[in-house]
C-alpha cells in the first residue's frame, strides 16, 4: 500500500483551499474545502490536485450566467443573425457543406474582419429586416466583405444569381435573357438553347465539387473546418 499523501491546510487548488479530511463510505480519499466565494464543499481530493475541479461549483454557474462575448446567441442555436454568420463560413470553409462547390469551391471566402468576429458582422449588416430575408452577395462573384453583402429577399436573390445575370445564348428562343427566366419562375419549360446552357452550368459545378473533395485539405485548411468555427 502506498504513502498517504499529507496536504498541509492551507493549500491552494484553483479556487479551493484545504481545510481537512473527510470521510468516505466509498473508499476514496474525500477533503473538505473552503472556495473563494465563502462556501466550504467535500470534494474527491484527486480531482481537485488534477484541475478537474477547480471550485464549489461557482465557476460554473458563473460562465453560465455570464453574457456571450458577442451577445446574440440563445443557447446553440443562436440568433437568425448568428446563424447566418456561420452558414456563411461553413459554405466557404467547410468542404462538406452542400454548398461549398458554390462557394468556397469557387474561391468565395470570408474577410478577415469578419471571419472570426462575429460582432463586427453585425455591426456592419445589421439585425435581419424579417424572416424572408437572407444574405445576399451584391457581386456573385465576390467575396462575403463589407460593401458586397446585404439582406434580400427571395425575389432579390433570384434576380441576383449567377443564371439570372448569365448573358442569354445566341440561340435562345426568347426575346431577352428575362424572358427565360420568367418562364422558369412560372413552372414553364426553358427554351432548349437556355436549358442546355443551364446542364452545363450544373456539369461544370459538379466536377468542380468532385475535385474540391479529392484534393487533400492542408493542415491550415483543416483547422478552419472544424466545428464550430
Amino acid at each position: 500500500m502506498g504513502k498517504r499523501l499529507v496536504i498541509a491546510v492551507g493549500t491552494r487548488f484553483g479556487r479551493l483551499t484545504f481545510l481537512a479530511d473527510a470521510s468516505s463510505p466509498s473508499g476514496l480519499r474525500m477533503a473538505r474545502f473552503r472556495c473563494d466565494c465563502g462556501r466550504e464543499a467535500i470534494k474527491r481530493l484527486h480531482e481537485v490536485r488534477s484541475g478537474h475541479t477547480s471550485s464549489c461549483g461557482c465557476y460554473h454557474t458563473e460562465r453560465i450566467r455570464s453574457p456571450k462575448t458577442h451577445g446574440a446567441t440563445t443557447g446553440r442555436a443562436g440568433t437568425p443573425e448568428y446563424r447566418a454568420w456561420k452558414a456563411m463560413k461553413g459554405r466557404c470553409y467547410y468542404r462538406k457543406n452542400i454548398g461549398y462547390a458554390n462557394y468556397g469551391g469557387r474561391g468565395i471566402r470570408v474577410c478577415a474582419a469578419w471571419r472570426h468576429d462575429f460582432q463586427a458582422f453585425l455591426d456592419h449588416v445589421g439585425p435581419k429586416p424579417s424572416p424572408s430575408h437572407s444574405l445576399d452577395r451584391i457581386d456573385v462573384n465576390g467575396d462575403y466583405k463589407p460593401g458586397n453583402v446585404r439582406w434580400a429577399t427571395r425575389r432579390e436573390q433570384r434576380e441576383n444569381t449567377r443564371e439570372a445575370l448569365t448573358p442569354r445564348p445566341p440561340d435562345c428562343a426568347q426575346p431577352s435573357a428575362e424572358g427565360c427566366v420568367r418562364h422558369r419562375r412560372r413552372g414553364e419549360r426553358a427554351c432548349a438553347a437556355c436549358s442546355r446552357a443551364r446542364r452545363e452550368r450544373r456539369e461544370r459545378s459538379r466536377r468542380r465539387q468532385q475535385t474540391s473533395q479529392a484534393v487533400p485539405v492542408p493542415v491550415e485548411a483543416a483547422v478552419s473546418q472544424e466545428l464550430p468555427w
